[in-house]
């Protein structure tokens, strides 16, 4: 039988749901550049930016809602906590 495989431990892990909430950052961060590019155009498509902004407003309400989860660990985003 082996032994289990040592994780290094030179980041520290990050909970479930701080993980979580760094996905739906990134999702923010993307939704928000591609609604301003479709924007900037002459003829956008407005069944895509409709649906990005949709999904937009979808992932506000989840990162509120994780946010309230978590409430008083802490006032920095997750994304930029964990950055290096």
């Amino acid at each position: 039988m082996t032994a289990p495989i040592e994780q290094s431990s030179h980041y520290q892990a990050l909970p479930k749901t701080t993980a979580v909430r760094i996905k739906v950052e990134q999702d923010i961060a993307f939704l928000t550049s591609q609604i301003a590019k479709l924007e900037q155009q002459a003829h956008p498509n407005n069944l895509v930016l409709d649906t990005y902004k949709m999904v937009l407003n979808s992932r506000h309400a989840v990162l509120e809602w994780l946010l309230q989860g978590s409430a008083g660990q802490t006032e920095q985003p997750a994304i930029e906590q964990y950055s290096a």
